[in-house]
């Protein structure tokens, strides 16, 4: 079972550091996100990548990345959900977090019996 506290940490690192400060290239504090546009598709494929690996509310993750509304937040993400174009980026986004994060899909399947 996934703890509250490793669901916050995900979302800590996705929002802070790995991904999103070397790969997405956002910046790290509030003041500076709050800068960029509130559908910055950076912002966007962060929040994408942690609404589908985590079960962290829409209101908090509109809130830390600075994204406005919840629903609006929610739009966005599954706007690029159902473009294929930005899938393939987000997909791109997910394999290097769980080469990283060392999660389920990247462990070999057991052979059926």
């Amino acid at each position: 079972m996934v703890t509250p506290d490793a669901v916050v940490a995900l979302a800590k690192e996705l929002t802070e550091t790995s991904v999103v400060g070397v790969e997405l290239e956002l910046p790290e504090s509030a003041e500076e996100l709050g800068a960029l546009r509130k559908g910055e598709p950076r912002k966007v494929i962060c929040a994408a990548l942690v609404k589908r690996h985590t079960s962290t509310k829409n209101e908090w993750l509109a809130n830390r990345l600075r994204m406005g509304h919840p629903a609006a937040m929610s739009q966005l993400v599954n706007r690029m959900l159902k473009d294929p174009k930005s899938l393939k980026i987000l997909k791109k986004y997910e394999k290097y977090l769980n080469s990283r994060t060392g999660h389920p899909s990247n462990c070999p399947r057991s052979p059926r019996s």
